[in-house]
């Protein structure tokens, strides 16, 4: 079978308050927001995505910010823990960044044989820096926040909550790309089966966990990435032909979206890599305007009246 999935497109979280969530996505990780628009299904809720200078897909971590949203609870069912690769060699500053911001980490540890920091911010989401000197030419240290050499170059992969590993481990291996590389207790790590950014998916195996609750800090869905529409309508078909409930195409404007849950109930997506973000700002000037699908261009004044302020500040947290 063809290989269709080329890695992560995106991966989608909920926050608690707009401010607190670009000082430290843009601010102390130094990623730039590439696109301010909207939740298409609840207009008065930004949609924020931040990623490289061009929004390139593999390392784009969005985020829908209700105000006031409750702290979620992680559970059986989720999505547990977004990995960003950065340079070999960078574990030093990243340290002491992250100390310097106060920002609950685990230190430097090691997980099959790769050197890491797991962290979270600060509504609890769960990250890890992998220090794997990746191959991917991104550089997410946008406007100078963090130097070139320690920037966020992408994504490394992510880690699923699951109880059923069964069904899970058979849908990502035998229709998405993905092959067993090792095992270690309760843990099984998949890598892509032909090269692509972001080739890691961990999986944490508890049969007997309880499903978690969402909220704040909690990732409502993880994308996953199609070069074209037409394989898209082809991953649909196999993901239909194999019993599972699939949405009809919706239009993301920057992007081609279908979704399903996989066998332990966490949300797929799976996106077009095209037309990408600079359909309707230019590359010098994205994520600076409020950018709307044209369907709610008519309600703009509306729209802004409800969503809070947001001041994109990158210098105050230069290095």
């Amino acid at each position: 079978m063809a290989q269709l999935i080329r890695g992560i497109h995106h991966i989608t979280v909920i926050a608690g308050n707009t401010q607190n969530n670009f000082d430290f996505n843009s601010g102390i990780l130094g990623m730039r927001m590439v696109k301010k628009t909207i939740n298409f299904d609840d207009p008065y809720t930004y949609h924020l995505y931040y990623g490289d200078a061009v929004g390139s897909p593999g390392g784009i971590m969005t985020f829908f910010p209700w105000e006031g949203a409750k702290v979620g609870k992680l559970g059986s069912g989720m999505m547990s823990s977004t990995y960003y690769a950065v340079n070999e060699g960078s574990e030093e500053f990243w340290l002491k960044r992250l100390n310097e911001y106060q920002v609950k980490n685990d230190g430097v540890s090691e997980l099959y044989g790769q050197s890491r920091i797991a962290f979270a911010d600060r509504e609890g989401l769960q990250m890890e820096l992998l220090f794997v000197n990746p191959k991917s030419d991104k550089r997410l240290g946008y406007g100078g926040v963090v130097p070139e050499d320690y920037a966020i170059k992408g994504f490394a992969g992510a880690q699923l909550k699951i109880s059923r590993p069964e069904a899970t481990i058979a849908l990502l291996t035998q229709l998405m790309g993905y092959a067993i590389k090792e095992e270690e207790g309760n843990r099984v790590r998949l890598n892509a089966i032909e090269e692509t950014e972001a080739p890691i998916i961990d999986l944490e195996i508890d049969k007997t966990a309880i499903p978690g609750r969402q909220g704040a800090g909690i990732v409502h869905h993880i994308a996953f990435a199609v070069d074209t529409e037409k394989e898209q309508l082809e991953i649909q078909r196999q993901l239909q032909n194999a019993g599972l409930q699939v949405t009809e195409v919706r239009d993301r404007n920057y992007f081609k979206s279908i979704y399903f849950r996989e066998p332990s109930g966490i949300l797929f997506e799976i996106a077009t890599r095209p037309p990408g973000f600079g359909v309707d700002e230019s590359n010098e000037s994205l994520g600076e305007s409020l950018m709307l699908p044209e369907w709610y261009e008519g309600r703009r004044s509306e729209i802004e009246q409800h969503l809070p302020p947001l001041k994109l500040n990158y210098a105050a947290f230069k290095v």
